[in-house]
């Protein structure tokens, strides 16, 4: 970073009010210590924070100044001063947190409580149980690492964290030797972690059954499929580790358990989620110390052992996505458990829910499932979960049974009776008729504090409660309720503003819902929503078109929509923060016209804010129509799918960079709106266009002379008529298939310097003969070639190499070359053919789907700077010559032979290959 923007980032973290009040000698010294930070954003950043926690503390701020460990040789150490710093002002108990990121590797994502649960079990925390707990203390220091910039929120989107590498880097510096590093085993390490699927055979060779001090056993995934461990080194391994506190065997291939596990009696956590085990061994119930068991996604576990209840120091159990069938009986002995994941009424099992009672630490989520198996409804008052303050989500589930008495559903629901902390509720599969009002809450009064209710599959459910009362409500999801006919006022509670908080709402699958309204005159609600989708309503003929806020709307399989009354006269295309615009299956829709726009469409913009429109699956729509006044400002994205009755769309899109037309059977024109007559508006109309898809329209001849600037152009299957596209002078991507024969590929490219691939299928006869006719060589910028040669291809005009009259000349940065179809022999002429030509560097070939390949002819001379053959879907492919890689022996690092079902045996010369 620049001078100033060092200083302005430190200012930003180092003082309260941005240093606006700052003295100038905290200034000057902050000055000094940017200057040693050297530009670095991640050093500023943690020496700004260190500094803001010593206030304005002149003496501390100098202190640090004039620390010696800025005159570390960062050579020698490679570990930044202010991260040594910033390490060393933590206090000891987080310093050992931060170092066990050690054990991972470098980009390792990890999530917060994934942290938690590990501290704890490596008795890292300092905490008084009775007062706090130490999964609570656990999360602070994690936020004081997250807030000291020694973690930092993962870039892709998740609620997951990563270290930058710098940061690893001082990890492992200030815990080495505690770490197994599996090249050079220290016997006295402690901790190992690999990755699976990566490392095994260097797991295998390295004999770790020899760390009888390991305390961690924690191989880490990178990618999802079931890696194997063979059972022998399992019960070795876990013999020989006595004194292991974390054990994860999560996502292995193996159903049994060795019975040598239940000696681990200092082992704490354990995770052996997504294996195969059927049952866990019985003695697993003395492992007393243990803290943590997961058990997710473990298909074949039914049952979990009856002496699980003993694990009376059991803090968290999580089942989530296990088969179980029922709980074990007892389970009010583990009064310790904080996390219950999912607890299970069995048949015959109803008593057992007043177990529940006196788990009162439960946090996070429960779901209870089989509550159609309650007998009674006293069982369920009296596993009081109405005490339960902590949770925060809770699923409730009820078997889907074909006939089953669905008499007591109303009474358990109402029995629940969840504290009003509650955030997320899910109803599902429940068989009342109405909802209790403990939901909402029993007075007006009432502090609930839900943020997400899920009301799925209640298919009796006849009436809602008035959700619109919720203040803290932002999601909701009605699907499934096939007896509401309607929502009105009971929806709205008579709240004036109702659904204040809402940002997402799903309506789906509600078979006979009719009407959706906003009884009132001129009220409003919804001021925060977003996001709505409405799916599968096939009866629905209006909803309320009154959202300021919304950003996202999807009609799905809505017949009758939109019909003609829409809240007042208003259209979709008033929508003013309107964005992304989804409509699929919306058959009433023969035209987009004047009701879809909205009445005063001629005097105002319609669509102001969209960005992005998908309309799919409109069977009724014949004509797009445009009103006089402006509109679309903002699209910059149009998908048309499905639309087999549309015949012309009229483009009128100022900004629109981004276009798809697939299956639209009857399209027959694209017409510039206005006409292209030279000085109208429209002759600009098509210039932002970048890029364009057309699929299987058989009847569009022409793709606009206006759409001048594109960058990709892809026209696949079924475009039998397009004979016409614009010249592409700035194309980089170019796919044909099953195009009209007389587009002429050389107007198409001839001004083409920037194309980078160029991909030519089916459906065009001659297009190799068309194409190596060309003076190549102008296609400077030509990585990649994909090809296909049918029988009709006419085999002499593929001589070219022996006409004196065409200049023998490859693109001259071809690295990827695609050959499908034909015979080998013909496609081996034009490889020789481009490996002979002086500047030619293919490094990657594949013979895709060669019917008439039957061998692979000795003559064929492989380029010598080829590092990747695939030859694949060649079925009568029998024999491969030897010495066929002569040519690239030096250079070859990846052969694939795949689907060639016929091939008898590999050339024996294979084993003459150098590269790796």
């Amino acid at each position: 970073m620049l001078e100033d923007e060092s200083w302005s980032l430190f200012e930003s973290l180092a003082f309260l009010d941005g240093g606006e009040s700052a003295s100038p000698i905290l200034k000057k010294i902050g000055r000094v210590v940017v200057d040693k930070c050297k530009g670095l954003p991640l050093a500023i950043k943690m020496i700004g924070g260190l500094l803001l926690r010593y206030d304005s503390d002149v003496k501390k701020w100098k202190s640090l100044l004039d620390s010696e460990v800025w005159s570390i040789d960062v050579a020698k150490c490679k570990i930044l001063p202010s991260l040594w710093l910033s390490y060393y002002h933590l206090p000891q108990h987080v310093q050992q947190c931060f170092a066990y990121f050690s054990l991972f590797p470098k980009d390792y994502e990890f999530q917060m409580d994934e942290m938690v649960m590990l501290w704890v079990a490596e008795g890292f925390i300092e905490g008084t149980p009775k007062i706090e707990q130490y999964e609570d203390v656990a999360r602070g220091y994690f936020k004081d690492l997250l807030l000291n910039f020694f973690i930092q929120e993962s870039r892709n989107g998740t609620s997951k964290f990563v270290l930058h590498d710098l940061v690893h880097d001082l990890a492992e510096y200030v815990s080495r030797g505690l770490c197994v590093d599996l090249r050079d085993i220290n016997l006295q390490s402690r901790r190992l972690c690999y990755k699976k699927g990566e490392d095994e055979m260097l797991f295998y060779k390295s004999k770790v059954q020899k760390l009888s001090l390991l305390r961690t056993f924690l191989p880490i995934m990178r990618y999802w499929y079931q890696p194997y461990l063979c059972n022998k080194i399992l019960s070795d391994m876990l013999s020989n580790f006595k004194f292991l506190r974390v054990l994860s065997l999560e996502g292995y291939s193996i159903s049994v358990l060795p019975d040598s596990v239940g000696d681990m009696k200092l082992l704490r956590y354990m995770n052996i989620s997504r294996t195969d085990i059927e049952c866990l061994p019985l003695k697993i119930c003395r492992l007393y110390n243990l803290q943590f068991l997961i058990l997710r996604g473990c298909r074949r576990l039914k049952r979990l052992p009856a002496n699980i209840v003993d694990l009376v120091n059991l803090r968290y159990l999580d089942v989530h996505g296990t088969p179980l069938e029922e709980m074990p009986d007892g389970i009010e002995k583990m009064k310790k458990l904080q996390v219950l994941s999912y607890h299970v009424v069995g048949k015959d099992k109803s008593e057992q829910m007043k177990e529940i009672k006196d788990l009162t630490n439960l946090h996070g989520k429960l779901k209870i499932s089989g509550l159609n198996n309650i007998t009674d409804k006293e069982h369920i008052v009296a596993a009081q979960l109405r005490r339960k303050e902590y949770l925060e989500k809770l699923v409730l589930d009820w078997e889907q049974i074909e006939g089953r008495d669905t008499t007591l559903d109303e009474s358990v629901l109402d029995a629940i009776q969840a504290h009003e902390n509650l955030k997320e509720l899910t109803v599902r599969g429940y068989g009342g008729k109405r909802l209790p009002t403990w939901i909402v809450g029993m007075t007006p009064s009432s502090t609930i504090k839900l943020r997400s209710l899920c009301i799925d599959k209640c298919f009796n459910l006849e009436t809602l409660l008035p959700l619109g009362n919720l203040p803290a409500l932002v999601k909701l999801t009605i699907t499934g309720s096939h007896c509401i006919q309607s929502l009105g006022e009971e929806f709205y509670g008579g709240n004036s503003m109702p659904f204040p908080a809402l940002e997402r709402f799903e309506i789906r699958d509600m078979y006979v819902l009719e009407t959706w309204s906003l009884p009132g005159c001129n009220r409003q609600g919804f001021p925060s929503l977003k996001k709505l989708k409405i799916q599968n309503c096939p009866e629905l003929m209006k909803f309320p078109i009154c959202f300021p806020s919304l950003t996202g709307l999807e009609i799905d399989g809505c017949y009758k929509l939109p019909g003609p009354e829409m809240c007042g006269g208003a259209s979709l295309g008033s929508l003013p923060a309107l964005k992304n615009l989804t409509m699929r299956g919306v058959d009433r829709l023969e035209s987009f016209n004047e009701e879809f726009y909205g009445d005063d469409c001629s005097n105002a913009s319609f669509f102001p804010a969209l960005e992005r429109f998908e309309i799919s699956g409109m069977r009724g729509l014949k004509t797009w129509c445009f009103p006089v006044g402006p509109g679309f400002a903002s699209l910059k994205e149009l998908r048309i799918i499905h639309c087999r009755e549309l015949i012309k769309i009229s483009f009128c899109f100022p900004c629109l960079t981004n276009l798809r037309i697939w299956y639209c059977d009857n399209l027959i024109e694209i017409e510039m709106f206005g006409g292209e007559e030279e000085g109208s508006d429209s002759t600009t109309y098509g210039h932002s266009l970048l890029s364009i898809a057309v699929i299987d329209c058989p009847k569009l001849e022409e793709i606009p002379k206006s759409f001048v600037n594109l960058v990709d152009v892809y026209c696949y299957s079924g475009c039998n008529k397009l004979a016409s596209v614009p010249r592409l002078q700035h194309v980089r991507k170019l796919s044909l298939d099953g195009v009209s024969e007389s587009l002429s590929l050389k107007a198409a490219i001839q001004d083409s310097t920037y194309l980078e691939e160029l991909c030519v299928l089916r459906g065009y006869r001659n297009v190799a003969a068309e194409l190596f006719s060309l003076d190549l060589s102008r296609l400077t910028s030509l990585k990649r070639l994909e090809i296909v040669f049918t029988e009709d291809d006419d085999c002499e005009r593929f001589c070219w190499e022996n006409d004196d009259k065409v200049e023998k000349s490859a693109p001259p940065n071809l690295s990827h070359l695609r050959i499908i179809g034909w015979s080998l022999q013909m496609s081996a002429k034009i490889l020789t053919h481009f490996s002979n030509l002086s500047g030619a560097l293919i490094t990657n070939l594949v013979f895709f789907n060669c019917p008439a390949l039957e061998s692979f002819p000795p003559d064929v001379e492989l380029p010598s700077t080829l590092q990747s053959l695939k030859i694949t879907s060649c079925h009568a492919l029998t024999t491969i010559s030897d010495g066929f890689h002569s040519g690239c022996s030096n250079s070859l690092r990846e052969l694939i032979i795949d689907d060639c079902s016929n091939l008898v045996c590999l050339p024996r010369s294979l084993s003459t290959l150098r590269s790796n």
